[in-house]
């Protein structure tokens, strides 16, 4: 049997909508959209899409060129880092060999000096023995007595020869200890001299507008100037003092003929001359009183 209840009728109803019937709702108004909101929503959305993909494409272009250009600048940085490796190799091979040549140079001018240290030696023990000759003969001189201790030509000449060795020997020693102060002075100044060099090297490998004339610069090559020029000087001293030793060695060795000379005119003096006046008759005979 039919129910006969009166239902009165709701305009504000719109049916069953919303979690109702089990959908959610949240992000969405509850009323519904109309057909240019439809598109609106749509056309949004593909140009959000069209945004998004643009910008994609612009990071990868990005990435790609960033990747291009530190792979250049990696290069470059690696052929620069090449280039100073194999300056520096240069470098070290350059100054290898001067330090091979300079050790060469000071095991030939060792063995010179180890040569002329031992021809000084056998000339000063040749010398000694003129020297001892000229002492013995002033001493023997100085036994006379009487009116026949006199300081006669001889004497002074003994004295002068004395003198002379003396003073010879003396500005010998003098003059080799100069030259072997002034060959360690030229030794000390080329390793600031090589430093120097060096620097001034090393700052022609600077890149670009880097290498440029700066104070630095100036106080670098003034000091290489400076230090060149010390060392000429010291070699120039170094050259006169050797030819001032070789003056005294010539001297030396004119002494040691002179005194040799005076040897022999003594020995004809003593044996010879004396020999013969040994023979001279007496006064006895020269009065005609022995036959």
């Amino acid at each position: 049997m039919l129910s006969t209840e009166k239902y009165e009728f709701d305009p504000s109803y719109r049916g069953q909508t919303g979690s109702s019937i089990g959908v959610s709702t949240v992000g969405f108004r509850s009323n519904k959209y109309n057909t240019n909101e439809w598109h609106e929503n749509n056309y949004a959305k593909y140009h959000q899409t069209f945004s998004d993909r643009d910008a994609s494409e612009k990071q990868r272009w990005q990435a790609t060129r960033t990747e291009n250009e530190t792979l250049a600048l990696s290069q470059q940085t690696q052929a620069l880092s090449t280039k100073k490796l194999q300056q520096r190799l240069h470098d070290i091979n350059f100054w290898k060999f001067e330090l091979n040549r300079m050790i060469e140079d000071v095991r030939n001018e060792t063995d010179l000096l180890v040569a002329q240290k031992k021809r000084l030696t056998n000339s000063l023990d040749g010398t000694e023995a003129p020297l001892h000759i000229a002492t013995e003969c002033l001493a023997n001189r100085d036994r006379r007595y009487g009116e026949d201790r006199v300081v006669d030509g001889v004497e002074v000449g003994l004295l002068k020869e004395v003198e002379i060795i003396n003073n010879t020997l003396k500005a010998i020693a003098d003059n080799e200890n100069k030259i072997d102060m002034l060959r360690a002075s030229i030794r000390a100044k080329e390793a600031p001299l090589k430093v120097s060099q060096t620097r001034l090297n090393d700052r022609r490998a600077r890149p670009g507008i880097e290498s440029c004339h700066d104070p630095t610069q100036d106080h670098l090559v003034g000091e290489v100037y400076q230090l060149s020029q010390s060392v000429d000087n010291l070699t120039r001293e170094l050259r006169e003092a050797e030819s001032n030793l070789k003056k005294l060695r010539d001297d030396h060795q004119m002494l040691v003929k002179e005194i040799e000379m005076k040897k022999n005119s003594l020995y004809i003096d003593q044996q010879k001359s004396m020999a013969v006046r040994m023979r001279y008759p007496s006064v006895q005979r020269l009065l005609g009183y022995n036959a």
